[in-house]
């Protein structure tokens, strides 16, 4: 009796390693695809090359060890897997190629597109709030300030950079996109939201 659930002990960690291999994951290494210009700047195309549907996350399984060690850190990850995405653009096209993103089994979770000079085309996103650009602060209008402001020569004050005065947050925008959701944000300046459909 001894053998046979062995072997069935190890045929059913072959199946769940290969069960955690099968889920879905969202695609962060797209390939290169050729060149596009974008307010007068040569981009770097990337393609996607297959539709995201994201999979229900999953409860953490109960580790009291790790959890009391990373008590008060940042090591500690919550009881569930963690949904949404962040991806971050620079220079570049990405043409979605007419793929679905679709959130749906998250509960809309968050889709943050960090980033400068790019632009995302042609696709569909699906129950996911989205955040286009980077960290903005708008400027005070009143004294014509903010940390991060410049100030143009009609004397209008505009974020070039995020809120910790690192990245470029202008000419991010998105074209030709279906887009299902609670929440569409844009903090880039110079952008917007072009011949694409909000989807009720």
């Amino acid at each position: 009796m001894k053998k046979p659930i062995t072997i069935l002990s190890l045929f059913m960690l072959s199946s769940c390693s290969f069960a955690e291999q099968n889920r879905p994951e969202l695609e962060y290494n797209f390939s290169s695809c050729g060149q596009s210009i974008l307010y007068g700047k040569t981009l770097i195309k990337i393609c996607a090359t297959r539709d995201f549907i994201a999979a229900e996350p999953r409860k953490r399984k109960k580790d009291w060890l790790a959890f009391l060690a990373a008590e008060g850190s940042s090591g500690y990850k919550g009881s569930r897997e963690s949904v949404g995405g962040i991806l971050e653009f620079q220079n570049q096209e990405l043409n979605l190629q007419g793929y679905v993103w679709d959130f749906s089994k998250q509960g809309s979770p968050s889709l943050i597109l960090r980033g400068h000079d790019s632009i995302i085309k042609n696709g569909t996103i699906i129950n996911a709030k989205i955040y286009l650009g980077g960290g903005y602060r708008s400027p005070n209008f009143t004294t014509i300030k903010q940390e991060t402001s410049t100030i143009d020569e009609m004397k209008f004050p505009y974020a070039k950079k995020d809120s910790f005065d690192k990245q470029s947050i202008e000419n991010f925008s998105m074209e030709n996109i279906n887009f299902n959701g609670d929440l569409l944000y844009i903090s880039s300046w110079n952008s917007g939201f072009l011949n694409s459909n909000l989807i009720s």
